[in-house]
């Protein structure tokens, strides 16, 4: 037996766990594409031990990376869950906006979101003394939707004449 234990050789074993298994997906070790029997299977890919990449990738769901220290003559198991979701980024000018998604309160700009679904959301941002404003942002998912916004002062409220009347008195009105 010429072949040598893994150790010898310094090789280990990555082994890929779908929590939600996926049709078509990718995968991929240290950047090269590994066929789905090999990737999913109870032995593993054979991989040069040291810092391995392990990643998976679907249209439609993104693509999820781990980083795993492989030792020789050991596996590592990495799992995976895809999800159709994405990112959301909102800045605004000035900063500190309340940022409101789907009528649901997430935080203040600037600020960043992950794991939201993808599709359609609506995004309204409220600052006082500041106009509010509402734009609908499409989320695909693996991706990041970046939303900036410069707000615009308040309008001051219209005088009111009759309260202002009733606020004078004959002393300081004009006769």
């Amino acid at each position: 037996d010429l072949v040598g234990s893994p150790e010898s050789r310094g090789i280990g074993y990555v082994r890929i766990i779908m929590v939600t298994p996926m049709e078509n997906a990718q995968y991929f070790v240290n950047g090269r594409r590994i066929d789905e029997s090999a990737a999913l299977s109870d032995q593993g890919v054979e991989v040069a031990a040291g810092r391995v990449v392990v990643a998976v990738s679907k249209d439609g769901f993104g693509q999820t990376k781990r980083e795993v220290n492989l030792r020789p003559g050991t596996t590592e198991v990495v799992e995976f869950e895809l999800k159709n979701v994405g990112k959301l980024y909102v800045a605004t000018q000035p900063p500190g906006a309340f940022v409101i998604l789907d009528r649901n309160m997430i935080g203040q700009t600037p600020l960043t979101r992950e794991n939201v679904p993808a599709g359609p959301h609506t995004v309204e941002i409220q600052k006082d003394k500041w106009e509010p404003i509402v734009e609908n942002v499409n989320i695909r998912s693996g991706e990041q939707e970046s939303v900036s916004m410069i707000l615009r002062p308040a309008a001051p409220p219209p005088i009111d004449k009759a309260a202002l009347m009733k606020g004078l008195s004959s002393f300081s009105a004009v006769t």
